[in-house]
């Protein structure tokens, strides 16, 4: 729906690039941009005047489907500045920056969806968790019922590995 539609190869190609699942790509995008439909996922339009973090940038329609940045900039500047200028752009940037900063980062080791939600590479270490996704409790499990829905509709049999965190 909405601005994602038609862009089911995007996701493929994309997730096959980054090394990342693509039914996980979707469903991220579909849970953080309700569908294509949000306001980032509708496009923002940038003058090309205003500074961001001091730099200016090429006027044009910016796209955000994964609220990457909302949590201490802009996801709209973010968009910007990562040159996510049509939606192919930004569906196939934000699989390289998911890829980069979380799903196959040997700093983070955030490889999963509970993971990316609770910083437990840094609480393990005894480091106070702050390289978190995402603030909702429940962010980790939504985008798992979007997943197991995307599943279901296309036929597809999952195959799972489960990566289970000990806590002493």
């Amino acid at each position: 729906e909405g601005n994602l539609a038609g862009y089911g190869q995007t996701f493929i190609d994309a997730a096959a690039a980054n090394g990342i699942n693509a039914e996980y790509l979707l469903a991220h995008a579909i849970l953080e941009s309700g569908w294509g439909t949000s306001q980032l996922a509708s496009g923002y339009a940038y003058d090309g005047k205003t500074a961001i973090n001091g730099k200016t940038y090429a006027a044009g329609t910016y796209y955000n489907f994964f609220g990457i940045g909302a949590y201490d900039a802009s996801p709209r500047s973010m968009a910007v500045q990562n040159g996510w200028n049509s939606v192919s752009a930004a569906i196939s940037g934000a699989a390289s920056w998911l890829s980069k900063w979380y799903i196959n980062s040997a700093t983070y080791k955030q490889n999963t969806l509970y993971k990316m939600r609770w910083d437990v590479n840094d609480v393990e270490q005894g480091d106070t968790p702050w390289h978190q996704y995402a603030t909702g409790t429940g962010w980790a499990t939504d985008i798992a019922d979007v997943m197991a829905m995307i599943y279901k509709y296309t036929g597809v049999t999952p195959g799972y590995t489960y990566d289970l965190p000990s806590y002493r």
